[in-house]
């Protein structure tokens, strides 16, 4: 049978950036932030009807985000470009001192982390110079980060888990898996290095030994524990 579609609409050209169903503070209905191929931006409301559209110079850069900026209730979008941080309000106007300049062009998509739910947010992105950089929503890079260097670019976004009391973040580039704490210092040594393909998502097993689980560049899966060890899985056919 024909879809029945409740509501249809048209952008400029194709749509670019995976949808980000925004609520909007007033009514707690959803609208849809996107990107085109051009671009634009725009808001979308609940029956379909662009809101606003607005261009932007670059392509946004892996997901946004909906943030609480000032703790009030009222609703922001956040994301990153190749060059830029942007902060945007349900208007489609960037808060004070947005557009934030990256230090270093990125090579990933920016990751948002609010470790003790108090919206004190932490973005993370990584640079075409190897560093990870760590900024606090106002932009601004965090004091007592240690800016790590990677043996090579960094392509999938850095990750987050917490772990029978412990924090930890995981990134890899192409050749390498690192686990760094809370200041950018190297929480886990690994034994052997892991690659993780550039499609490849992370996930975090439960249970009473939890595992991180990627897929490889090969098409085996590898899965690696909280002390550094790996374990491969061949899979058939990948």
């Amino acid at each position: 049978e024909e879809a029945k579609a409740v509501w249809e609409s048209l952008l400029d050209t194709l749509a670019f950036s995976k949808p980000l169903f925004f609520t909007n503070h007033y009514t707690g209905g959803d609208e849809i932030f996107i990107q085109d191929l051009n671009n634009n931006l725009y808001l979308i409301n609940s029956a379909g009807r662009i809101l606003w559209k607005r261009p932007l110079d670059e392509a946004i850069e892996g997901d946004a985000y909906m943030i609480d900026y000032y703790k009030n209730g009222k609703l922001q979008i956040l994301f990153a470009s190749r060059n830029y941080l942007h902060l945007i309000d349900r208007n489609g106007n960037y808060v004070e001192r947005y557009p934030v300049q990256l230090r270093s062009p990125a090579t990933n998509g920016l990751a948002l982390f609010d470790y003790e739910n108090n919206m004190d947010y932490r973005l993370f992105i990584c640079g075409a110079d190897r560093k990870v950089y760590a900024y606090d929503k106002a932009g601004n890079t965090v004091k007592g980060w240690n800016q790590f260097i990677t043996s090579s670019p960094v392509r999938n976004e850095v990750e987050f888990f917490r772990v029978s009391g412990k924090d930890y973040l995981v990134l890899n580039d192409d050749d390498n898996m690192y686990i760094l704490d809370r200041r950018g210092n190297v929480r886990v040594e690994m034994k052997e290095q892991v690659a993780r393909s550039k499609r490849s998502s992370l996930r975090l097993t439960t249970g009473s030994r939890p595992r991180m689980v990627l897929a490889s560049g090969d098409g085996s899966i590898k899965m690696v524990n909280f002390s550094g060890e790996e374990q491969t899985y061949e899979m058939k056919g990948f």
